[in-house]
């Protein structure tokens, strides 16, 4: 198994598989985002940084579905890896970590460590690099003081889901950064 290969192919993957519902700068910056803050989480956790690495570059292939998408994005993932000979459990956390990383699942203080990595890289990758794009997306779809509702409780949510007393250090800044950007906002 080369996983520096399997690494690069991911990131190539990634590149080229954007979600149809994500402007790909956006999609871009948030992945690899995600990206640093897992393989900085995992250093300071002791966890699998190879784990880690895929699985942040594959968790929002399946974005296009919408809700759904951590289901959407392992079974993506799940085909992606196919073509390499992963041992089954670093196959099978890369998965659970796809799988678990949004707020729609309650893993905290339950799956590995990988799992729970990735899911408060997830949160902070939004809280550094897409609130904003969020926020105009919303602003599209509804009234102002609406969308402004909307986007703070996002960023709640995002940071809600951050469980490690790392990500939680590195996430208050964050949220204090977005939400002083909602009392301005327009």
């Amino acid at each position: 198994m080369n996983k520096e290969q399997i690494i690069r192919d991911a990131h190539e993957f990634m590149e080229t598989h954007v979600p149809s519902t994500r402007p790909k700068e956006g999609y871009l910056s948030h992945v690899l985002g995600v990206l640093d803050f897992a393989l900085m989480l995992a250093k300071e956790y002791n966890a699998d940084a190879f784990i880690l690495e895929i699985a942040a570059l594959l968790h929002d292939t399946g974005a296009y579905v919408g809700e759904n998408h951590c289901e959407e994005s392992a079974k993506i993932a799940q085909e992606w890896l196919a073509k390499y000979e992963l041992p089954k459990p670093v196959h099978d956390k890369i998965i659970a970590c796809i799988l678990h990383h949004s707020t729609n699942s309650d893993i905290s203080g339950k799956g590995s460590i990988e799992e729970q990595i990735l899911r408060d890289a997830d949160g902070l990758g939004f809280l550094k690099n897409n609130f904003i794009e969020f926020y105009d997306i919303q602003k599209k779809k509804h009234l102002p003081s609406e969308a402004k509702a909307v986007s703070v409780l996002k960023v709640k949510d995002m940071f809600a889901k951050v469980t490690t007393e790392k990500g939680i250090s590195l996430g208050k800044p964050l949220l204090e950064k977005a939400l002083e950007y909602f009392k301005s906002a327009s």
